[in-house]
Parts: C-alpha cells; structure tokens; sequence
C-alpha cells in the first residue's frame, strides 16, 4: 500500500475511534435522569443541588423554575410562598416557557424541547422534539404556534412548530456567525433579535418570513440580559477596555470593565452598519466604591421601572423613571432569571447558586421573602469554586469576576491588557478555559507552570483582589479542571472525505509539531513569526481542540477566521495551500 494510502487509512480509523469516544462519552452523561419521572413532594425534601436558571409564571400564582443542575422543575404556590411539587423531566434544564397551557422545556445535554401538559397531575412530556446542540434559550411566538430555540455550540436558531402532531413537527434552521444564547421577540415587527453568548454580536431575523436580516457588531461582551422599552431594545452587558490595564487605578475607577444597560433603537438596527449606535443610550451600572459585576436579566415595568440582576455581586438593581439613584436589593447567590407579576408590582428572581427565590416588592424597593427549592446537598470542592468563580466580590469593589471575561468557563473573545506577560501595553486575548486542566503550562508566554500559581496570579494582579488562601485557590482550580473542552460546531457527516484529507494536510505541513494530540497543543513554546507591542516573539500554542468556537486568533486576534490564518497571514505554512487543500484543512480543524 503506498505510504499516502497508509496515512490516509490509519487517520480514517483515528478519527472513527474519536467518534465513537465521543459517542460513549454523550451516552454516559445523559444517563441521569429520566424525563418524566413525577418525584412529587418527595423531590422538594430530597437533598440535591438544583441551580434555577429560569422561572415562567403560570395562572393562579404558581410559578414554575427550571433547575438546570437536578434537571428538575420546582412548582412554587406563592400563596403560600413554599413549594408544591418538584418533578423531573431531563438532564439539564436550561431554559422554560409557557404556551397555550403546554410548559415547553430546553434540555442542553439530550438536545431536546420537551412539551409538557401541566394541566394534569403527574406532568407527563406530551413530545420531546429533537434541536441542535446545546439548546439555551427558548421564546414563545404571540399566538403559541411557535417556538424559537437558540442553540449554543450549533450556533443557530431553530424555529419549532408548536401546533403539529407528534410525527408532523418540522424544525426550520438558520445557521450563525457566532454562539447565540439570549433572545427577545418584538412581535409587532415580526423580528427576533438573538444574542452573543460571548461577544458583542446580535443577529436580526426576520420570523415572517425566516430568514437572517443581518447580524450587527456592537462594542459588547457577555450580553446576559434583553428587554423592551417601547421602540428600543434594552441590553444588559459588560465591556471590556483594550486600552485599560490590570492596574489598581483602573479597576478602581471602573475603566477596566464597566457594567452596562445599553438602549438601541429597532430602527437604527435595521438601517445601515454605521448607524446601529444612532439615537442610543449607553448607562453605567455601579461606582467607585460600589461595583456592579456580571449584569445579568433585565425587566422593565409597565411604568417604566428597570430591574436588572448583578450576579456577580450578589444583588438586584431598581431604578423608576423618578429615581436618582439605583436602588440595591441583596438576594441569594448569584441571580440569573427574572419574572415580574402581571401588575408589575412584585418581581421573582431565581438565586442559581443557592436555590432560591427572593421576591421584591418592587413599590416598596425591598425583598420581602426568599424561597428554599428544598434541601441542599453538600458543596463539592468544585461546587465551591463554581460559586467563587461567578463571585465578583474576589475583585476590587466588585466590578467583574472570573466569568466576566471567561464566559461560563470559556472566553469573551476580547483583548485584555495584564501583567501575565510581565508588562503593560501588550493586551492579548483572553483564552478559553475549558479543557484547561490538560494544558499547562498557562499565558500566552507559557510562564505560568501550574492553575494554582495562574489563580493567585489573576486574584492578585488582573482582579486587584486581595491575596487568596490556599482554601480559595484549591477551590477555584477544583471547579476549573471540571471544565470539559469546548465541543466542534457540527459537522455533516458527508464531509468525512474531506476531513480525512484536511487531516493528512495538518500532518504534512508539521502541524503536529506545535500541536500535538490528543490535546493538540504542547508544553514549549515557539516563535511563530508574530511579535507583541514589548518584544515577545516565542509564545505556548493554545489547544486546537474546540478552535471553530474560538476566534478571533493569535495573541493579538489579527484573524478574524481561519480562513485568515491561513490564507492571509500562512500560519507556519511548509508550502503553499491550494484553495482545496485549505478548505479541507480548516474542515478537519472544525471537527476538533
């Protein structure tokens, strides 16, 4: 057999067995639970962690709470402020909604809408309909004839029919340029805006007619909260400064990363790209003294009344039109989902890492009780570290937390200016933190030999945070070496010819040398023709593995795509890429 005809063989069966690796992996995380399964009062005094992630409120003061941890929905009477019934129907229970007196549920892990009727006892999923994966967000049409998914790893939307039968459902797809995750529908323009789940992007569809108006860039990361305001859509999010540096000075005064409601008009968004900031507002959420890390949901009252959770720091901000002031209301352990009454006058807000539910008196600017979902389970180390990682109390006057540039473990996709690389005026991009447990050494320098030692590092210099003990460091390195690596953006399977291809290719230009399996990455570092602003020519490679979901690449994100790594900048290139050989190569790459 010639030799090519042998590398080309044994890749087959390389990646086959990855597969199936894979496949064994899905199976074995999908095991607990099983959807539908009624655990009645028993489940609300069995001790478990649930995380709430998302509430909708039903008819008659109940209102339904998605636990995404458990894959569990709690059913509160708020009566009698205590709840009635927890069930599970799933693994992970990312997001709910009401329609037509049908509960529809996302599972993240099965990739799945699951319907159920809550009208009988034991509530019993009517239909589970299959999504893209990692399904995070759901939004019900005006008539509830349909429902709208966002799907993270997939990166698209998804349009559901809710009114067809069991074998007739038929879901329509419209692929992204980016990993969406918030949604919000303006259902008089027919318009469904979804958002980044990382960066600054917002995609415009046009639900009448299906179809993808345009997607526009805004000066944004970490978008976590969406509403209306008559013709304006309201975001919640943060901004990370390229320009600032990790020093005490502009943590404290807020120049680093600032907490923003951020007002757009629908028009201007719908007009041309450079007029997309026209007419809007930009309004910052905390002070000197007084961080606002992480905002999160955001709900206006009828009387023009704002709300917007600060999960970072532990608290829910209000401000009426009237007000001077934001009002800050403590509640549990980072607030996340948000639901207002019908005669916006109370608000219901989902603490994810404590398990519970505050309720405010919005008129009276205070919480008026907290809600247990039901017995918890002990803290794992890593349980621990999760919650110190969503914490901003770890940085100065609480303006960001771990999560505020490593979104949900992953990356914003910004350029952040420390002193990783020992010097100031060299901002480089924030890496992804999953699979990190299989990477060291740490920075881009590759300097930094061990989590424990980057942890200290970061508390101390990136948040100007006080010097964390040894509790704190073993917890947060616990919680990040649970970080499983990002998954490829799907890939048909008809595409396994040119993979293979794409494979060879990474192996006949030496690809491997720098990245080497299984974690495609290696422990040196190299010079790779690329300078920083102080010098710095030899850098560690970051793991290729999950590097569809990672751009923009190379320290200082000079390639947009990989496209761009290749083509405009010949990324270590032996010889010159014909235009197949690097559409097969960047297949390949999109498959790890």
């Amino acid at each position: 057999m010639p030799r090519n005809e042998r590398l080309l063989a044994v890749l087959a069966l390389t990646i086959a067995f990855w597969e199936l690796s894979i496949s064994c992996l899905v199976l074995k995380a999908e095991s607990p639970g099983t959807p539908g399964a009624d655990i009645g009062r028993k489940g609300v005094e069995r001790s478990m962690i649930r995380r709430p992630v998302a509430l909708a409120l039903g008819s008659g003061e109940r209102l339904y709470c998605a636990n995404e941890r458990s894959g569990t929905i709690s059913v509160v009477d708020l009566h009698t402020g205590q709840v009635q019934d927890e069930f599970a129907i799933g693994s992970k229970i990312s997001d709910i909604a009401l329609a037509s007196g049908r509960l529809l549920a996302l599972d993240e892990s099965r990739n799945q809408v699951i319907v159920l009727d809550v009208a009988g006892p034991r509530h019993e999923p009517a239909l589970t309909i299959p999504v893209p994966s990692a399904p995070v967000s759901l939004r019900v049409s005006a008539d509830g004839s349909a429902a709208f998914v966002a799907s993270l790893w997939a990166r698209s939307i998804s349009r559901v029919p809710l009114s067809a039968g069991r074998d007739s459902v038929r879901v329509e797809t419209i692929g992204l340029s980016f990993a969406p995750r918030g949604q919000i529908l303006f259902s008089d323009r027919d318009l469904l805006v979804v958002a980044d789940a990382f960066g600054g992007k917002i995609a415009l569809i046009d639900v009448g007619h299906w179809k993808l108006i345009g997607v526009r860039d805004l000066p944004a990361h970490n978008i976590r909260g969406m509403c209306a305001s008559g013709n304006q859509l309201v975001l919640a999010h943060q901004r990370l400064n390229p320009g600032a540096q990790t020093t005490f000075d502009d943590v404290h005064w807020g120049n680093l990363i600032t907490n923003n409601l951020r007002y757009l008009s629908i028009d201007r968004l719908l007009g041309p790209l450079d007029q997309v900031l026209k007419d809007g507002s930009l309004y910052y959420l905390g002070e000197v003294g007084q961080g606002a890390g992480d905002p999160a949901a955001v709900a206006r009252t009828g009387d023009g009344t704002f709300l917007v959770c600060l999960g970072g720091v532990d608290q829910v901000a209000v401000k009426a039109r009237h007000d001077s002031a934001w009002t800050r209301l403590a509640t549990g352990a980072r607030p996340a989902a948000l639901v207002l009454s019908p005669d916006g006058r109370r608000a219901f807000v989902a603490n994810t890492l404590d398990d519970t539910i505050s309720v405010i008196d919005i008129i009276g600017r205070k919480v008026v009780s907290r809600i247990s979902l039901g017995p918890a389970a002990p803290l794992s180390v890593a349980d621990r570290g999760e919650r110190l990682f969503y914490s901003s109390r770890l940085t100065h006057d609480g303006w960001y937390s771990c999560h505020s540039c490593h979104t949900d473990g992953h990356s914003n996709g910004q350029l952040n200016d420390n002193f990783s690389d020992g010097s100031f005026g060299t901002p480089k991009r924030v890496l992804s933190l999953r699979g990190v447990r299989d990477t060291a050494p740490y920075a881009w320098l590759g300097n930094v030999p061990d989590l424990e030692t980057q942890i200290r590092k970061s508390v101390q210099v990136t948040m100007q945070g006080n010097r964390p003990d040894e509790k704190t460091v073993s917890d947060l390195a616990a919680y990040l070496r649970t970080l499983e690596p990002t998954p490829a953006v799907d890939a048909d399977k008809r595409d396994q010819p040119i993979v293979l291809r794409g494979a060879a290719v990474f192996q006949e230009q030496g690809c491997t040398h720098c990245h080497a399996g299984p974690y495609y990455t290696s422990p040196r570092t190299y010079d790779v023709g690329i300078t920083d602003e102080a010098g710095n020519a030899r850098f560690n490679p970051p793991s290729l593995r999950g590097i569809s979901q990672t751009g923009p690449y190379f320290h200082d994100g000079r390639a947009a795509t990989l496209e761009d790594v290749f083509q405009r900048y010949r990324h270590e290139l032996k010889t010159e890429l014909g235009r197949d050989e690097t559409a097969a190569l960047i297949a390949y790459l999109r498959r790890l």
